[in-house]
């Protein structure tokens, strides 16, 4: 069971003081990981870890709760019931400059687009979380052949980028990697 196997990831990483990112697409997989992290969190309230959402999940999660009219019935009525799971107590809007504060903070899980790392507030985070073994980066996606996130799946752990100064840089990848 893919959601058992999310939250156990999600658990283990938690509990060893680290922090974990899921990168994903903006809209449609990072609403289905919200309802899903949205119900453990209902089902174990002592698991008080924020979620931080970064970049277009935000708009594409208050879309989600302004026409509930197309989503299915249940995630409706609980949306218009006032009780939308998009906008759970869990959730954190992450701004553009607290990107290092929740690298450095507590742990936490972090969803941001591009759900490949082919760019994005996910590469970003991987940037600053990757050379610690305590964090934990899971696939929730697909990852085309040529993008950094399938040759992360596969194993790679030195990847080339460019830095802020232009030069090519080398990030290690030590974090755990998981794909569920």
């Amino acid at each position: 069971d893919s959601e058992k196997n999310l939250s156990d990831l999600i658990k283990t990483a938690i509990d060893r003081r680290g922090k974990v990112l899921i990168p994903v697409f903006a809209v449609g997989r990072s609403q289905e990981i919200l309802l899903v992290l949205e119900d453990y969190y209902r089902r174990n309230p002592d698991f008080n870890v924020p979620v931080y959402i970064d970049g277009m999940v935000l708009e594409a999660s208050a879309i989600h709760t302004a026409y509930p009219e197309f989503l299915r019935e249940q995630l409706r009525r609980r949306i218009l019931a006032d009780r939308s799971p998009f906008e759970s107590p869990m959730i954190k809007v992450a701004k553009g400059t607290d990107k290092e504060e929740i690298v450095n903070g507590e742990p936490c899980i972090i969803l941001a687009p591009s759900g490949m790392l082919a760019g994005g507030p996910s590469l970003e985070y991987l940037k600053m979380m990757a050379d610690d073994e305590k964090n934990l980066l899971i696939f929730v996606g697909y990852q085309s052949a040529l993008s950094l996130g399938s040759k992360i799946q596969r194993g790679q752990t030195e990847i080339p980028t460019i830095g802020d100064d232009g030069k090519t840089k080398m990030i290690n990848i030590k974090m755990q990697v998981a794909t569920a």
